[in-house]
């Protein structure tokens, strides 16, 4: 689970706040000044999930991601 943080965490800008909130769920409170920034930094982070493969013991699964999103004010 740590390497997918890590993910997260390369993702986003120095404001931006990221949490696991579940077993295997994160969320991120991310702030761009357009909207299509935002979808920018979406896509940026499903790109970057994309390839990853998650080792646990003697097994290498593709790790997945899927992403809401939701504008709050201007």
């Amino acid at each position: 689970i740590s390497d997918l943080a890590d993910i997260i965490k390369n993702n986003l800008d120095d404001g931006d706040i990221a949490a696991r909130i579940s077993d295997h769920g994160f969320a991120a409170l991310v702030s761009r000044p357009t909207n299509s920034l935002l979808e920018k930094a979406g896509h940026d982070l499903l790109v970057a999930y994309r390839g990853h493969v998650v080792e646990i013991s003697d097994r290498a699964l593709p790790a997945s991601c899927s992403i809401g999103m939701a504008s709050v004010g201007g």
